[in-house]
């Protein structure tokens, strides 16, 4: 609560706000907060009965993995599990799979399941530890000048 208005004996309006020192505070704590990087996930599909067709299969897919009709992976959970849906009730046993997904901050590569996970805590390090200004290195060979192709 930020301002409340109180009506003293006399009517008139008076706003009563926080103190700046509790002001400086919460703001502290929300940027902490923020900066929490959150688990994102990307889902592999295998389908059976049914196939994604080759002209879609690039808008729905994740670009630098791979993919087939049958296999592929994507990120939007109600769309995996929609076409899962499609392959099962067409008679196939079409499964999906969650994995954490993550790119490096420094070259932008893709990380995929444990190494994800490995990443995302070192992120949550200090700043100071991080080897490079964007963000930890995710392997050895992690450049900030060699980007990944998408």
């Amino acid at each position: 609560m930020t301002n409340a208005v109180k009506l003293p004996n006399n009517g008139t309006p008076v706003a009563w706000f926080r103190n700046e020192a509790r002001r400086r505070a919460s703001n502290e704590k929300m940027r902490q907060f923020r900066a929490i990087p959150r688990r994102r996930r990307a889902y592999h599909l295998m389908l059976t009965a049914t196939a994604v067709p080759e002209t879609i299969l690039p808008v729905v897919s994740v670009k630098c993995l791979p993919h087939s009709p049958n296999e592929f992976w994507v990120r939007k959970r109600r769309l995996a599990e929609q076409l899962v849906k499609n392959d099962r009730d067409a008679g196939g046993t079409g499964t999906c799979v969650a994995y954490e997904f993550r790119r490096c901050l420094v070259c932008r590569r893709i990380l995929i399941g444990d190494e994800a996970v490995k990443y995302r805590e070192r992120v949550r390090w200090p700043k100071k530890s991080w080897h490079f200004a964007q963000g930890p290195a995710c392997s050895v060979e992690c450049d900030p000048k060699r980007k990944w192709r998408d």
